[in-house]
């Protein structure tokens, strides 16, 4: 993929892996972010492992939501991102400035696939409550999404 092999030479080069957007966002999130959905999500993939291998990339870096590529991640749907980055390190329970984590957004959003990731293979706790007092349920259940909870 040609992607990826321009990926891999900038970062050969030298290009630096923890410089945000005007944004806030990192590589790394939009990595994560491209994972989901149908379009691009293998691409997505490669592209996220490949700056998850790279030794200057921080798993935990924070975009200026306060939030974690495994959030963005859990966001678009993929449980795959998801999954690479716990084994990368990040952390199940992290959460943004609003107290939601990675189960919050994939709920929200009524990604299985993510839900059952991070609930079985993950470890998270559908405990957590957000700075408004809900859980990931209370956002599936509001959004419509309980279907799929």
């Amino acid at each position: 993929c040609g992607e990826t092999a321009a990926l891999r030479a900038v970062l050969a080069a030298g290009a630096p892996v923890s410089t945000p957007d005007v944004h806030g966002g990192y590589p790394l999130h939009y990595a994560a972010q491209m994972c989901g959905g149908d379009k691009d999500s293998n691409l997505g993939l490669q592209v996220l492992q490949t700056l998850l291998a790279h030794s200057d990339v921080v798993v935990s870096v924070e975009d200026g939501d306060g939030r974690q590529p495994l959030l963005w991640a859990a966001s678009a749907g993929s449980a795959k991102a998801v999954l690479a980055l716990i084994r990368a390190g990040a952390a199940v329970e992290a959460s943004d400035k609003d107290g939601l984590t990675a189960l919050h957004c994939a709920a929200s959003r009524g990604h299985t696939d993510c839900i059952d990731s991070l609930l079985t293979l993950c470890g998270a706790s559908p405990d957590v409550i957000d700075s408004n007092g809900c859980t990931a349920l209370h956002y599936a259940v509001t959004l419509g999404k309980y279907d799929r909870f």
